[in-house]
């Protein structure tokens, strides 16, 4: 995990081989950084729940009518320890976007074909994907998908604390949604909850689980609020390229094809996607600066370019549904697909990112190979193309941040 903060090692002024009151920790954790009076007496008790089995809390109250006390020990203590407590926290245990930090997911491949399964038939490979992570479109849409709901705030936890869920966005056969049940983990250090299984509302143990701590369950993730996000305004003039940034600093992403007809003639171009890794970042290199030197090239590319985009423009107006939209996680923000024929006018073999701008015009922004094209529009649902469906994509990409 990438934000771990050692706190110092808390001297406690008492001895912890005995249950004490709650309260007489406060002076030890205010010394350490801690201070508790912000948090809140329950934040507090829940802060401290998070390091069991090190830690163990119990509430005593001999009547109804007194105030409940908590106290706390160390487990397992003996003479021979130091009097000290080490409590390592993770920030993104607590608070993060990223689902991996938030929890830990045991035997993720395994649940990921669970969900497969239980949810609406779909395909959630590529031909030629890496077959080290399976599934890869699910996962990537998992990823996402919690990192939407984070922002959203849509991620409920129980009354006691103790259960966590989330709205999956996807559905069984009968239409009923799928959860992400999760439970408070107790290992201590580690994220702060622990994956159950994924499961329909009443159904088997985890759905039992869900109506017994939930009195809501929460709903899945909202990409636009505008219908007009979705789709493109013909009525407007074509999207303005952004040619420097497509054609040039992104021109690994280009089809081979299109940069052997129109690139630099003395170039000796490689399939970018079958590179070893430590090649790729060389290869790319050197292709720009190629095209950087390569004014002639550049000429043709862009009038290649423009013409695809011209011929893509006059699919949408023939069909609405061929601007594709998608979601960028990055900057929380819908874009358009656009399909692009750069080998030749028959081949859709990569899109346009295109965004719509304050003043209603449209930006194109980046290029995107077709596998990522379809990962960032499975956002929001599955796409329903003509040019981008999961069986007409047999070349995948490494996606880099």
């Amino acid at each position: 995990m990438d934000s771990i903060t050692e706190l110092p090692k808390i001297t406690l002024e008492n001895e912890l081989n005995e249950w004490i009151n709650l309260a007489q920790l406060g002076p030890s954790l205010l010394k350490n950084g801690i201070d508790f009076r912000k948090l809140g007496y329950e934040k507090l008790k829940e802060f401290l729940a998070s390091f069991s089995p090190q830690l163990l809390l119990k509430t005593y109250a001999p009547d109804d009518k007194t105030i409940p006390v908590t106290y706390v020990k160390i487990s397992h203590y003996n003479n021979h320890q130091p009097k000290t407590l080490n409590l390592t926290v993770t920030k993104e245990s607590t608070n993060s976007s990223n689902l991996f930090d938030w929890a830990y997911l045991v035997d993720f491949e395994k649940a990921l074909k669970k969900l497969q399964d239980i949810a609406l038939p779909e395909r959630w490979d590529f031909e030629n994907s890496d077959r080290g992570k399976p599934l890869p479109i699910l996962r990537n849409y998992l990823r996402y998908t919690f990192e939407r709901l984070h922002v959203e705030k849509k991620i409920a936890y129980s009354d006691d604390n103790e259960y966590a869920v989330f709205n999956t966005g996807l559905v069984n056969k009968l239409y009923s949604s799928i959860y992400a049940l999760f439970s408070r983990n107790k290992n201590a250090g580690k994220q702060l909850w622990f994956f159950i299984d994924f499961a329909v509302e009443g159904e088997d143990r985890a759905g039992k689980t869900l109506v017994n701590k939930f009195r809501i369950l929460p709903n899945p993730a909202e990409y636009f609020s505008d219908i007009t996000d979705v789709y493109y305004d013909v009525k407007m003039s074509e999207p303005i390229l952004d040619t420097q940034h497509i054609l040039v600093e992104r021109a690994e992403r280009l089809p081979i094809k299109f940069l052997k007809s129109f690139g630099p003639n003395n170039f000796s171009y490689q399939d970018y996607n079958s590179l070893p890794l430590d090649k790729k970042d060389e290869y790319a290199k050197s292709l720009k600066e190629a095209l950087k030197k390569d004014v002639d090239a550049l000429r043709r590319m862009q009038n290649k370019m423009d013409s695809a985009v011209k011929l893509a423009i006059k699919r949408v107006r023939w069909n609405y549904k061929t601007a594709i939209p998608m979601y960028y996680p990055k900057r929380q923000k819908m874009h358009l697909l656009l399909p692009l024929c750069l080998g030749n006018d028959q081949t859709v073999d990569t899109s346009l990112v295109v965004s719509k701008e304050a003043s209603g015009r449209y930006q194109g922004q980046t290029i995107y190979p077709l596998d990522w094209a379809y990962k960032y529009a499975r956002l929001i649902c599955r796409p329903d193309s003509d040019w981008l469906y999961v069986e007409s994509i047999n070349s995948v990409q490494e996606e880099k941040e």
